[in-house]
C-alpha cells in the first residue's frame, strides 16, 4: 500500500458503486488494485434517480445502491488500503426522453425538489461521516440548478454539521467550471 501524506495531491480513479451481492467482496479487490497502481484517492460515485428531466421525485433504488452498512464497509476498505475516499452522489434519469440528462432538469416544483435533493445528499453525508470518507461532492453536473446559488449555500450549511471535517465539492460540467 502506498504511504499517504497530508500534502500529497490527489491521484486516483473513480468507480461507480452499485448494489449487488456482497459489495465489499466485489469492490474490495478493485480498491486494492487501485492502491497497488500508486493511487492515493478514489472517487466512489453512487446514484439517485429521477424518472426524467421533468419529474419531481428523487429516489434511491435499493436494487442499485448498496445498503448504508455495505457502503460504509466499502469506504472503510478504501481507507484501509491507503486511499482517500471521496463520495459523489449523482442524479441519473431512469427514463430520459430524447437527449435529456441531469444537467437539464426542470422539476415542476423547485422548492420540493430542493427539499428532496437535500435529504438525498444528507443521507450520503451521514454515511461519509460514519465511515470516515475524506470528501463529499454535494452535486454533479446539475447545470439548471446552478442559478439557485442561495439553495446551494443552504444545502452546504446543512451538510457541514453532519459531515464535519470532511471536504465538500461540486463536480461541474466541463463547460460550467466557473458557473458557481
Amino acid at each position: 500500500s502506498p504511504v499517504m501524506t497530508a500534502l500529497a495531491p490527489p491521484c486516483g480513479m473513480a468507480i461507480q458503486v452499485a448494489s449487488g451481492y456482497k459489495p465489499l467482496e466485489t469492490y474490495g479487490p478493485l480498491l486494492e488494485q487501485i492502491a497497488d497502481l500508486g493511487a492515493n484517492t478514489v472517487l466512489l460515485s453512487v446514484a439517485g434517480y429521477m424518472e426524467n428531466a421533468s419529474s419531481q421525485s428523487i429516489y434511491i433504488d435499493a436494487r442499485k445502491v448498496p445498503a448504508p452498512d455495505d457502503f460504509k464497509a466499502v469506504i472503510r476498505k478504501a481507507r484501509d488500503v491507503g486511499l482517500r475516499p471521496i463520495v459523489m452522489p449523482i442524479v441519473l434519469l431512469r427514463n430520459p426522453r430524447g437527449s435529456e440528462w441531469r444537467g437539464l432538469i426542470e422539476p415542476p416544483d423547485w422548492d420540493e425538489w430542493w427539499e428532496q435533493y437535500t435529504e438525498f445528499i444528507l443521507y450520503f453525508a451521514d454515511i461519509c461521516r460514519d465511515a470516515g470518507a475524506e470528501g463529499l461532492c454535494v452535486g454533479s453536473e446539475l447545470i439548471s440548478t446552478e442559478r439557485y446559488r442561495d439553495r446551494w449555500v443552504t444545502l452546504i450549511q446543512k451538510v457541514r454539521p453532519r459531515f464535519y471535517g470532511g471536504k465538500l465539492g461540486y463536480s461541474a460540467n466541463w463547460d460550467h467550471y466557473d458557473a458557481v
